[in-house]
């Protein structure tokens, strides 16, 4: 009987997640129930994370995960007595990384506002996953706690009620995706956080359009913390970008505002825009890539990147008629996991679609149904 390479792998994985389930019951047990020798009315606190992968059809799979434990009995130091060294698996490693070294299980004093908990991640496929985060005995209202995503950005908050919280993410072919350190996990007593500190602004919009001779455009912000200022960005080549112009904020405010200016002087064919955001402190946030083609012919929509990356989309429209579009993503079992509608200005015109998770990784049918009723239909891979 011969054994081939999948059977093998497979036999390992099945190991590693044994090994792997064994550390989260044996964990669980100890950090959920027993109480601090300590302070025998407190117990000691998790948080828990797990690595899941994203399967063709649509169910998921256990792939890694890590553990932190926190009392004032445990040292914010390395110590192989408390903590659990992390082995590397054949496939997926998911740890937390601190001192240069990779733990399974971490244990540490307890949370102060500015505590960060690195983590590592290497072995990773072409994959969209999800990580999901579990809390226990945590009493700390007045804190707050983010994934910090170095890719993207984006900064996710993560329940510490005992709720899970899942977030998304995909690899792709994009070093970027795969960063061993492309995720940490802050704490902090302030409600908005970025990569550096706090967040300068939250787009809630972003689009571009042909107008008359130039290209309008416009960005909404949901709240805006800070903001010094506004840069509009252009670029020919999605890489080397010039500013434009700087727009003046509104000043520290929690409302929604909208920004518009228009760039009387467009390139002919493609072109790409984005919003610089700086606050009063220099800190920098990029809105996505708005990508527009001036002075084509012919009627089209597109969406860009294809595959798309995460849970947002770009809509390339050139040439369309003005009006409402219904914009429906439909999987390949014709269920629609995604309804928007579209209020298209003019000519051309590049939107941002959002997404509320990024969809299971597979092939999807996104249905534009315009004012007319006609319907164009294009295939989108995640």
């Amino acid at each position: 009987m011969s054994i081939s390479k999948s059977m093998i792998m497979k036999s390992l994985k099945s190991v590693s997640l044994c090994c792997l389930l064994s550390i989260f019951i044996a964990s669980k047990s100890y950090s959920g129930n027993i109480l601090n020798p300590s302070n025998p009315n407190s117990a000691v606190e998790q948080v828990s994370v797990g690595l899941y992968s994203l399967n063709a059809d649509s169910t998921t799979s256990l792939d890694d995960g890590a553990l932190t434990l926190y009392s004032p009995n445990y040292s914010n130091n390395v110590n192989w007595l408390e903590d659990a060294k992390k082995f590397t698996n054949f496939a997926e490693n998911f740890a937390i990384k601190r001192d240069g070294q990779l733990m399974a299980i971490e244990k540490r004093q307890p949370i102060v506002s500015s505590d960060t908990t690195f983590f590592n991640m290497t072995h990773m496929r072409k994959l969209t996953y999800r990580l999901d985060f579990v809390t226990i005995n945590f009493n700390h209202p007045n804190l707050f706690a983010y994934l910090q995503d170095n890719y993207t950005g984006i900064s996710s908050p993560v329940k510490l009620n005992g709720d899970t919280t899942s977030v998304y993410f995909s690899i792709t072919s994009d070093p970027g995706t795969s960063d061993p350190n492309r995720f940490r996990l802050v704490y902090s007593t302030s409600t908005i956080q970025s990569l550096s500190g706090v967040v300068p602004v939250t787009y809630s919009g972003v689009r571009a359009w042909q107008q008359d001779n130039g290209v309008m455009v416009e960005w909404k912000i949901a709240n805006e913390a800070s903001v010094k200022s506004y840069e509009v960005e252009k670029s020919t080549d999605g890489k080397q970008f010039t500013s434009l112009t700087t727009v003046s904020s509104y000043g520290n405010s929690i409302a929604a505002n909208t920004y518009d200016w228009v760039d009387a002087n467009p390139s002919t064919g493609t072109s790409y825009y984005r919003i610089k955001a700086t606050s009063i402190n220099g800190e920098v946030q990029y809105s996505q890539l708005l990508k527009i083609n001036v002075g084509r012919t012919g009627n089209s929509v597109s969406v860009y990147p294809n595959p798309v990356v995460g849970n947002t989309m770009g809509l390339q429209m050139n040439n369309m008629a003005k009006g409402n579009y219904s914009i429906l993503l439909v999987n390949t079992n014709g269920q629609v996991i995604m309804s928007k509608t579209l209020n298209h200005k003019e000519q051309n015109s590049a939107e941002i679609i959002s997404l509320d998770k990024a969809p299971v990784k597979g092939l999807y049918r996104l249905e534009i149904i315009q004012p007319d009723n006609k319907v164009a239909n294009i295939n989108v891979a995640f």
